[in-house]
């Protein structure tokens, strides 16, 4: 399972390995959406006990970090990881993953991004899975050269969780333990903030023009 501490201890040496590459700095507003939990009692064999909820789950920020490791013309390649705040449901569901984020420059406006990457499900039902993968498509809108807007898909799919509960027949007859296998699928729009950091390069031409005018 992926700690929280170690995505952020990964980004940041990759933001020193490429220190003089951009960063982004992405505030998210994640729509109301819903989870479904499939639950098997067979695993992978069909069960008439067999269940597939879906449950509304409420709107949310998120908060991300991407740093760019391959800049290109057209072409660039971003390292990321994304903390989202609990978002409440029947239960309190958050994502934090880690991701690669190549994207596309079809304007100098705009880029199509795609995300993949893998996350660690924190909830406060100890019978839902840990881990999930997760991928992305998004939209993104330059308005200055410091700001932009984008609009992106991304679903999450989690492994499947062994759990066990204890099923008595009847008075009569022994107690014996059954497992079953719980499995998350979610996806959310979102509606992001995105501001651009310099390059520290740019930044130190900027101080030196400035001393010399």
């Amino acid at each position: 399972m992926i700690k929280n501490s170690h995505c952020i201890f990964l980004i940041i040496c990759f933001s020193f390995l490429f220190s003089l590459s951009d960063s982004r700095l992405i505030t998210s507003w994640d729509m109301p959406s819903e989870y479904t939990l499939d639950t098997d009692y067979l695993n992978n064999s069909s069960s008439i006990i067999d269940s597939k909820v879906k449950y509304d789950i409420t709107s949310g920020l998120a908060f991300s970090y991407e740093h760019r490791i391959i800049d290109k013309e057209k072409f660039n390649f971003f390292l990321g990881s994304e903390i989202m705040l609990g978002k409440k449901s029947d239960v309190s569901l958050a994502f934090h993953s880690i991701y690669v984020m190549p994207t596309y420059k079809i304007n100098d406006s705009s880029d199509i991004l795609f995300r993949l990457g893998y996350s660690s499900l924190n909830t406060n039902d100890n019978a839902l899975p840990d881990t999930a993968h997760m991928i992305g498509l998004g939209y993104e809108v330059n308005i200055s050269d410091m700001w932009s807007f984008n609009f992106s898909n991304t679903f999450y799919k989690t492994n499947t969780k062994e759990n066990s509960i204890l099923v008595c027949p009847s008075l009569l007859e022994d107690c014996n333990e059954e497992s079953f296998f719980n499995e998350i699928e979610y996806n959310k729009f979102s509606i992001s903030l995105v501001y651009k950091v310099v390059k520290k390069e740019e930044n130190s031409s900027s101080r030196r023009r400035g001393r010399n005018s």
